[in-house]
């Protein structure tokens, strides 16, 4: 194995798991950035990480075909078997990845029609959240509406208000 940066040692089968904060996890991460540099590694569970907190290291790693693979995680190689454009890695993922760009660009939605259903999708999402601005509310719902509506007009070409029956089905 390839020489790994400095980080914390961590538990067997729950590595560094127990010390994250489960509610803001970035502050135990800006924690060990202080005390181990920009780039340090740590186990996650029995997931070796890698943890870069360094834009131009980010950008140059991006960069090298041997930092592309995917975690070894359930979802990605048990359910997934490696398959489908978010799971994939090497020549396989390239392949999809330009069939999906092709594609987006057919249906309009790269460049100036990716643009517009954007700007659709946040007018929308700035006239629900202004529904609600003075109390406090989960995001939740109304993300899962925008989102799912953006999906829906891509794919159907259809957008539905949060009131639709249909929506409400769905």
């Amino acid at each position: 194995m390839a020489q790994l940066p400095p980080g914390p040692l961590g538990l067997p089968i729950l590595g560094y798991l127990p010390w994250l904060d489960p509610v803001e996890p970035y502050k135990t991460l800006t924690g060990l950035v202080e005390k181990y540099g920009k780039v340090f590694s740590l186990n996650m569970g029995s997931v070796l990480c890698v943890v870069v907190a360094d834009n131009g290291v980010m950008k140059d790693m991006f960069s090298r075909e041997e930092v592309t693979g995917r975690a070894p995680l359930y979802l990605t190689h048990g359910i997934m078997q490696g398959k489908g454009l978010i799971c994939s890695e090497g020549e396989h993922w390239k392949e999809q990845r330009k069939w999906a760009g092709l594609t987006m660009r057919k249906l309009g939605l790269a460049g100036s029609g990716l643009e517009e259903a954007l700007k659709k999708t946040i007018q929308e999402l700035m006239e629900l959240f202004d529904e609600v601005e003075d109390e406090f509310s989960n995001p939740h719902k109304t993300m899962s509406h925008v989102v799912g509506n953006m999906l829906n007009e891509v794919i159907f070409g259809i957008r539905y208000s949060r009131e639709s029956d249909m929506w409400r089905w769905l």
